[in-house]
């Protein structure tokens, strides 16, 4: 299948919904923080997350107004983090997808805000979600999931790893964990989010949530390669910059050609959870290979 075509669609999907229904307008008070809200939310992301969750809810039979609540509140959190990411105190990144970061683009104060405030709302998307159909347990997990997964036990302990590796000499496993926690641990929220909303059984979630694990290293072992291959414009930041900030990578521990076979590797153990979970989905598993086939 086309999966261009898919991942435009989502992606005009989610942008109308969060531009339309979710985001305050630019125009109400407090303005410079939803504009900067807005400005870090609707700046081009190719909303890998949202086409999961869509992809993910369609082989399930999960109604779409549910999957956009659901979509809505992953690219909340993922903007929030990526506001956070940038900030001089962390990773210190002038550019976004090619423009100016939140920080520079509003300031740090009200970056550091709007951040803040986009991980509310994100939980708010999940309090709006009709759950007649739902297990009144399944509804409530929803929420213990996402907040697990963006906590000091997922993705935000994940980015206190990642800086804390900053000009030390770890090990490939400590490596893995990072990855697991940073971003490993918000891509299996997206599909463990839609399966509680399809009432799926135990057997199923275990197996969507270590695709999620599996897929989110694979994404990072991607990042740090094509962080080496492709130059700035292409990528949308600075080119090589971990090498830079004297952060680890998987090119940095074991060699460019090693890292390569290792994201191969764990890529085709995703594939192995995902079947599983027994979901067939040639959707899911087609986006899953541009996620190690993507050069930005």
């Amino acid at each position: 299948m086309e999966i261009q075509s898919y991942l435009k669609k989502c992606q005009a999907r989610i942008n109308t919904v969060l531009t339309k229904k979710i985001l305050p307008a630019s125009s109400k008070q407090p303005s410079h923080l939803h504009r900067a809200m807005r400005y870090a939310v609707l700046n081009g992301g190719k909303r890998l997350r949202s086409a999961l969750i869509y992809a993910t809810g369609e082989s399930l039979g999960v109604h779409t107004a549910t999957l956009d609540y659901l979509c809505a509140a992953i690219e909340l959190i993922h903007a929030f983090s990526l506001i956070h990411d940038d900030l001089p105190a962390l990773d210190n990144d002038d550019l976004r997808r090619g423009k100016p970061s939140c920080h520079i683009a509003f300031g740090e104060a009200t970056a550091i805000l709007a951040g803040d405030a986009l991980q509310s709302l994100a939980f708010e998307q999940l309090a709006k979600i009709d759950g007649k159909k739902i297990l009144p347990d399944n509804k409530i997990q929803m929420v213990n999931v996402l907040a697990r997964a963006i906590g000091s036990l997922g993705m935000i302990g994940g980015e206190e790893l990642d800086i804390k590796m900053v000009n030390k000499n770890i090990t490939l496993e400590k490596l893995k964990r990072c990855y697991k926690l940073k971003t490993g641990c918000l891509l299996s929220a997206c599909v463990l989010l839609v399966a509680l909303a399809a009432n799926c059984r135990k057997k199923t979630l275990l197996n969507l949530e270590k695709f999620g694990y599996s897929l989110g290293i694979a994404f990072q072992i991607h990042d740090d390669l094509i962080g080496i291959k492709s130059d700035t414009k292409t990528l949308g930041k600075q080119q090589d910059a971990d090498a830079m900030r004297h952060k680890p990578t998987y090119p940095s521990l074991i060699g460019l050609k090693k890292a390569e076979k290792e994201e191969a590797v764990v890529f085709r153990k995703a594939l192995v959870y995902l079947k599983k979970a027994g979901i067939k989905s040639a959707k899911l598993v087609a986006l899953a290979s541009y996620i190690i086939e993507r050069n930005n």
